[in-house]
């Protein structure tokens, strides 16, 4: 009987252990952000397809310029309107190059092998320039030298670089602070993810400690649903700490600190008991400082 107690509390901690190397591996990895998001666009897929309906906004067969790029700018990095205004600048009469290739014998069939080209070099161009900020876009620009053959032929000067219109250059600061935006969110998920690792990782330390113990007799369901209530509490003890945050400082919760939460999740998982009762203090704390803050004034009479 014995022998058969230590077999499946031995087993038990295996199959946690594994999940728990599943877990890290996917937090030292930082793909929490990756696998919320695949699942947002699962369940928005979902959505969508069951309410899909005929109101597609593309073009089915474009034959001006203009046509060509609202067509090509449906699912792209840049829109559409910093796309068509870059090429204003840089080449005037972009627009009109399609029917003087036809007049010249060029398949009017084949005019997107001759606009997207040109669509796809102010593309990467403009999002080399987003996602490196040791780019100055003001001063970099665009050369009109990258451009397919086709459009250079519409002007004699095809040398310096041309300044980025205003509408390209506030797309360009749009871009960049949203994408830091998105790294710090990115950051707190991934923080999120490791906190659940630190706290089964307590428990499985406490698990195990009490497993080589041979007085100790835990239950199995302490060794089932510990590492479980040692997430639950990691993760009440990152909830709380983003709330105390939210009222003690005035700075965004992407700036909160990680390195205590790490200590607190651990310390979660292992002193299961002691961490449940502190999270309940400190929970009780916040509602009873946020029950004040919404009282009205008390008016003198």
């Amino acid at each position: 009987m014995i022998i058969l107690d230590s077999i499946i509390k031995g087993t038990l901690l295996i199959g946690w252990i594994v999940v728990l190397l599943i877990l890290a591996s996917l937090a030292a990895s930082e793909k929490g952000d990756e696998i919320l998001g695949a699942v947002s666009t699962q369940c928005s897929w979902k959505l969508i397809s069951a309410d899909a309906d005929n109101s597609d906004s593309t073009i089915s067969n474009p034959e001006t310029g203009w046509e060509y790029l609202v067509a090509y700018a449906d699912d792209t990095y840049t829109p559409f309107s910093i796309i068509a205004a870059v090429l204003n600048i840089v080449r005037p009469g972009w627009a009109d190059v399609g029917k003087a290739e036809v007049k010249k014998g060029y398949p009017i069939e084949k005019l997107d092998s001759l606009y997207f080209p040109l669509f796809d070099v102010v593309d990467e161009h403009l999002k080399a320039i987003v996602q490196n900020e040791n780019i100055d876009p003001k001063t970099s620009g665009i050369k009109r030298e990258i451009l397919p053959s086709a459009f250079l032929e519409l002007e004699e000067n095809n040398q310096g670089s041309l300044k980025l219109p205003e509408i390209a250059l506030n797309w360009i600061d749009y871009k960049r602070n949203d994408n830091h935006k998105i790294e710090k969110q990115n950051k707190l998920i991934d923080t999120f993810f490791f906190m659940l690792v630190l706290g089964a990782f307590g428990s499985l330390v406490f698990l195990i400690k009490d497993f080589l113990d041979p007085i100790t007799n835990t239950s199995y369901a302490q060794y089932l649903f510990r590492p479980i209530l040692g997430m639950f509490l990691a993760m009440a003890v990152f909830l709380l700490d983003l709330l105390t945050h939210s009222f003690l400082s005035t700075s965004s919760i992407e700036n909160l600190r990680v390195e205590p939460l790490y200590i607190l999740g651990f310390a979660a998982g292992m002193l299961a008991e002691q961490a449940y009762a502190a999270v309940n203090s400190r929970a009780q704390k916040a509602i009873d400082r946020m029950m004040k803050d919404q009282e009205p004034p008390s008016s003198e009479v």
